[in-house]
């Protein structure tokens, strides 16, 4: 100990007296505490895509708790004890599946719809949780959708009320606003007609609140290799049903052969931390359809390549649901 200390007062005195050595010290001292803070205790994350309209819009940059659910060793994934699980209703962080190109090294944010015991049936985008229906209705809010990324969402898509119910209380979760697709067209990213889940324990069903635009639990690319087969035969089945080529008990026979198979649910221990504020807000102008890093969007922006860029002074320190 007593070796120790003389070591340390050694450094330190040397350090006070280089002004440089001592400034890179300070300066590295305090980036690996903030990196430290950031991989277990709070996560900063911003949206470029509309997968979460219109409660998440591109340009919005969100606070994650990651202490909600794990504590985690700094500067890593692993997690040393568990705090809670996530809840039905909760937006999170969360890793997908490495093992699909569309993924690797991507962290994504979705909203919990379906958690362990829950049969989940989703039809024309609404969610049915063990034979209880989440309410939908149509409602307008003009400011809002004003302030969606391109300003043309509110022609393509249409905004609604959702509540979110739990089927063992009927009592209600949460209500936020889902989008769905003005047509009924057989090409949306999302239609999954007659699609079921039985969420075994540890697992949960994400979805995007823009029910059409939204990669997630209803996703071929979500699931794993060894079931994205079984998935995409599924998936393309269905798709051909609008051209008469299959028809639904073809599809059902196909669905049977994979019923019980995890498809596209996510384990507890690949979620991150649980998003509870926004803490700016940019609308990007004319790069807003950009999945770009913000920093090129903001160089882009400095050099006029991006016109129109204002900040959304209304969602600076929002408290997300």
């Amino acid at each position: 100990m007593k070796r120790f200390y003389e070591r340390y007062f050694r450094i330190r005195h040397y350090l006070e007296g280089n002004r440089i050595a001592g400034s890179v010290v300070s300066l590295g001292g305090l980036v690996a505490f903030v990196f430290a803070i950031k991989t277990s205790v709070l996560d900063a994350n911003n949206i470029p895509s509309p997968s979460m309209e219109p409660t998440l819009m591109i340009g919005d940059f969100l606070f994650v708790n990651k202490m909600r659910y794990t504590f985690d060793l700094p500067y890593t994934n692993i997690h040393l004890f568990r705090i809670a699980y996530p809840e039905r209703g909760d937006i999170v962080t969360f890793t997908p599946p490495q093992d699909s190109m569309s993924y690797v090294n991507k962290t994504l944010v979705k909203r919990v719809v379906g958690v362990p015991g829950d049969t989940i049936e989703v039809t024309d985008h609404e969610v049915t949780v063990s034979g209880v229906k989440y309410p939908t209705r149509p409602v307008m809010n003009e400011p809002l959708l004003k302030t969606l990324a391109d300003g043309l969402t509110g022609e393509r898509e249409r905004l609604y009320e959702e509540k979110m119910i739990d089927a063992k209380t009927g009592k209600e979760v949460v209500t936020h606003y889902i989008m769905k697709s003005r047509e009924r067209a057989s090409d949306t990213l999302m239609s999954t007609p007659g699609r079921k889940w039985v969420i075994p324990p540890g697992k949960y069903l994400m979805m995007g609140d823009n029910r059409d635009h939204s990669s997630d639990g209803r996703a071929c690319d979500m699931v794993e290799t060894k079931l994205r087969s079984a998935c995409k035969e599924f998936n393309d089945c269905m798709y051909d049903t609008y051209s008469n080529e299959k028809t639904a008990k073809d599809c059902k026979r196909i669905y049977d052969r994979a019923q019980g198979e995890t498809w596209g649910l996510i384990d507890a221990n690949q979620i991150h931390g649980k998003v509870y504020l926004s803490y700016l807000s940019v609308n990007w102008g004319t790069g807003g359809n950009s999945e770009l890093n913000p920093i090129i969007n903001l160089w882009y922006t400095i050099t006029g390549r991006f016109s129109g860029v204002y900040v959304r002074w209304e969602r600076v320190f929002r408290r997300i649901y």
